[in-house]
């Protein structure tokens, strides 16, 4: 009920409410803490994806020093020991504000992105799923900077809408470094489909059980085509000497069924994705 209060309030009373919370860090910490809860993580959605319109004076100048703090935050709930309703629902607005195109010098940053990719190959599915979608956000921009699909036409799980991007003209994104590291780190999402598929057998049609493909190994796939769109020569060389193809084509051939049961209703799953995606 607190949660559907703070939500009428931040529609009708914005700019006190948003004010308030900028006035001290700690706020937005305590509401970070229960990410996991899907009403916590939409109001957390609604203030970090307004909060530069709100951001006035020394007490927003003080909050925006420490932004940065706490997206880093928000990337270390995508790690393999927190819930998977952490790991979800920061994906969800990590991908939201790079949707509305803020934050972008950060998300860009190197170090942002070589601790993504750390968490995107720690073995966990989850974390592997979080972090490949994150990329995924990221290739699917512009070099302009404008986002080739929002956050809420490749996420339904949340139900989170985005905030509409303001019309202004955008700088351009220098996407080398996400290249160069998506390069370097293609031969560990190799290896994570060359090893032994964990996940529990399905029921089929016709009676037989079949191990799922998996929807981390769907992910990968995901990923690789979002590079490939790209266009970049570099891409395109690394995935022809991994084999990638030929390794794809035997993985699909030896398995009927591509989908995963998934363990939780609120689980990060392609299959709840629209065909859009």
């Amino acid at each position: 009920y607190i949660s559907k209060c703070m939500k009428v309030l931040l529609e009708k009373r914005k700019l006190e409410i948003m004010q308030y919370v900028f006035s001290y860090k700690e706020h937005i910490l305590n509401i970070l803490k229960h990410s996991y809860n899907k009403s916590i993580a939409e109001i957390l959605n609604k203030i970090l994806t307004n909060e530069d319109r709100y951001m006035t004076g020394t007490s927003g100048e003080e909050f925006a020093s420490d932004k940065q703090e706490i997206l880093k935050l928000m990337i270390d709930k995508m790690r393999p020991n927190n819930s998977i309703e952490d790991i979800t629902n920061n994906c969800f607005i990590l991908c939201t504000l790079v949707d509305t195109k803020q934050q972008m010098p950060f998300f860009m940053n190197e170090e942002t992105l070589k601790e993504v990719f750390k968490i995107s190959t720690s073995q966990h599915p989850m974390s592997l799923r979080a972090g490949l979608t994150y990329f995924i956000t990221l290739n699917r921009m512009k070099n302009s900077g404008a986002p080739v699909a929002p956050a809420s036409q490749q996420f339904n799980f949340l139900g989170m809408n985005s905030a509409p991007p303001e019309e202004k003209k955008e700088e351009e994104l220098d996407f080398s470094t996400l290249i160069r590291l998506s390069i370097e780190n293609m031969v560990n999402f190799k290896d994570y489909l060359l090893k032994k598929n964990e996940n529990e057998p399905l029921e089929m049609q016709h009676g037989a059980k079949q191990i799922p493909f998996g929807l981390d190994r769907l992910k990968i796939i995901e990923w690789l085509h979002s590079l490939i769109l790209r266009n970049e020569e570099g891409i395109c060389k690394k995935i022809g000497e991994l084999e990638f193809p030929k390794l794809l084509l035997n993985q699909m051939k030896a398995y009927d069924c591509l989908l995963y049961k998934s363990p939780s209703p609120r689980d990060l799953s392609t299959s709840r994705m629209p065909s859009s995606a």
